[in-house]
């Protein structure tokens, strides 16, 4: 099967367990990574390869069903292979040059059968036990975690395993208004799912994977918001700026704020050269908090934000050394 029929037979979940293997996830996998921005190409491949289950009527066990650790280690390895090498024509020149993904027991080398078994490890993504995933380090000394301050009662702090509680209680606050933008903020969103994000944040920062802050302001209760630099693309030093704020402290400037001071710790410290800011064309607000902490507007991307079974358009900003 070429990649052509391949894609649309996984997108319309018309394979047959026969047709569906290892090697297909890979070419697929690369296929993604080809043609979409990373977090775009894990969302599709996520988003079918569960619709695939479904129409296969797979149990959703420990050994069965969509596993969210080993979908993301894949996805890992195939990156890591990709920045070794020019882009293939097809997805079988990619495997033919790469053999070594092909044995399924290269996880081993990573995860222990305990983590990669867990049911944490099948809900949401774990990092490996045993080795970390190589190819995407840092260009720079990854800095110790420290809290930011942003003037006044506002800090910023690197989140922590603790935090789950209190993250969740802001999201369950927010829920109606952020649900339609933020993709992770859907109906299965739960305690359990900020203790997922929550309890990777140390080990995410220490690799260079993603350096997430919670914002907190002197008289608040708890959590008052979150952000974070996330997508890191090491080789092109760039990557990804996140933020949300609790409903009932929206319009007072902090997300733009920590958006600023996260932009700044991103440029000078981390040695990006580029971080940029995604948001829906209807999602007004976040737009507002890209253009108040000083990012640069420039462009409308075609079908580039996913949320649920929707693709929407998107407005695309970015910060450049020197301008946070």
């Amino acid at each position: 099967m070429n990649d052509r029929a391949l894609i649309a037979a996984l997108a319309a979940a018309t394979l047959t367990r026969d047709e569906w293997g290892h090697r297909e996830q890979l070419r697929v996998t690369y296929l993604y990574l080809r043609d979409y921005p990373r977090e775009e190409a894990l969302e599709r491949l996520r988003d079918r390869i569960q619709n695939l289950h479904a129409a296969h009527g797979t149990p959703d066990g420990l050994r069965s069903g969509y596993h969210e650790t080993t979908t993301q280690a894949w996805l890992r390895l195939v990156e890591i292979a990709m920045s070794h090498s020019m882009p293939d024509p097809d997805s079988d020149a990619f495997i033919e040059a790469h053999p070594e993904l092909l044995e399924p027991h290269v996880l081993r080398l990573f995860y222990s059968s305990e983590r990669l078994l867990s049911p944490e490890a099948k809900r949401y993504f774990i990092e490996p036990d045993l080795a970390l995933f190589r190819g995407r380090e840092p260009v720079a000394p990854v800095p110790e975690r420290r809290i930011l301050e942003l003037g006044g009662t506002l800090t910023l702090r690197p989140v922590e395993s603790a935090d789950a509680a209190a993250v969740f209680a802001a999201v369950q606050h927010s829920r109606d208004e952020f649900a339609p933008w933020l993709s992770w903020c859907d109906a299965a969103y739960g305690l359990e799912q900020s203790i997922g994000w929550t309890s990777r944040q140390t080990r995410a920062w220490a690799t260079g994977e993603e350096f997430a802050f919670v914002i907190e302001a002197a008289g608040a209760s708890g959590v008052i918001g979150a952000c974070g630099l996330n997508a890191l693309n090491w080789q092109d030093r760039l990557g990804n700026l996140g933020y949300w704020i609790r409903t009932d402290q929206a319009g007072r400037g902090i997300a733009a704020q920590a958006a600023r001071r996260v932009a700044r710790f991103g440029l000078d410290e981390l040695r990006l050269e580029r971080i940029e800011i995604v948001a829906a064309v209807g999602n007004l607000r976040s737009q507002r908090v890209a253009v108040k902490a000083g990012a640069t507007r420039e462009a409308v991307l075609r079908r580039r934000s996913v949320v649920g079974k929707e693709v929407r358009d998107a407005v695309l900003f970015s910060f450049s050394p020197g301008e946070a």
